[in-house]
């Protein structure tokens, strides 16, 4: 059985993993140390303000250029069964 997960940030989530809602680092035993990192550190980019926007250009475009290839790492150690979607992204 195929299942979803979702690549985004949002304010005050800690790990960016969504799959029926939620999630944390604990519940991915299956992702890397080393991708987990690279999680944590592309969610703390997230520089967007609900009201004012991304806190300049060049933050925004960093962050959604890294969105794709996280995706496809996160695809490729969780296996054949997941699909990796992505965003929204802000």
């Amino acid at each position: 059985m195929t299942q979803v997960v979702r690549l985004m940030s949002d304010y005050n989530a800690d790990w960016p993993l969504w799959h029926r809602g939620e999630t944390s680092r604990e519940d991915w035993p299956q992702v890397s140390d080393a991708l987990a990192r690279e999680l944590e550190h592309w969610n703390a980019s997230w520089h967007h303000d609900h009201r004012h926007g991304w806190s300049d250009e060049q933050a925004r475009r960093r962050y959604v250029d890294a969105a794709g290839p996280l995706a496809e790492r996160v695809r490729a150690e969780l296996g054949p069964d997941w699909v990796v979607e992505v965003g929204p992204l802000g």
